[in-house]
């Protein structure tokens, strides 16, 4: 099973930062075009991000591979190595933000919705669906 940004939402953050590049070549305020400036780079950046690293999950019967946002490289786990699952809620301000925390030992791995392209807590119980299964 993989899990990875959606293509549709890096697709629309690309076409958003074109816009916002346009804007900054456009305005004649120079501030505004700063701030425009810097708001095209950034969704360029992530845009190409969810699209080129892509899974950032995958799931199978002998453990799991996460990658961060940043690294093309793999980092791979057995169900031995996982030393915990965690599905974390928090509410601040009114807003929820739910994580998929992965603990292998050395390092706590952090998911949140974007990362996966969907629910974190769907992610979870898939992951112990295999783990379980290779039980």
């Amino acid at each position: 099973m993989r899990f990875g940004p959606d293509r549709r939402v890096a697709a629309l953050v690309l076409v958003l930062g074109v816009g916002f590049l346009a804007l900054a070549v456009t305005t004649a305020d120079a501030g505004g075009r700063l701030l425009y400036l810097l708001a095209g780079v950034l969704s360029l950046a992530i845009g190409v991000a969810d699209l080129v690293v892509t899974p950032r999950l995958t799931v199978d019967g002998s453990g799991l591979r996460v990658r961060a946002a940043t690294s093309l490289r793999w980092k791979k786990l057995t169900w031995a190595e996982m030393h915990g699952l965690v599905v974390d809620t928090r509410e601040r301000h009114g807003l929820t933000s739910t994580t998929l925390e992965i603990d292998d030992g050395t390092a706590l791995i952090m998911l949140g919705r974007h990362a996966l392209g969907g629910d974190p807590r769907l992610a979870a119980e898939v992951i112990e669906t295999f783990r379980a299964g290779a039980s």
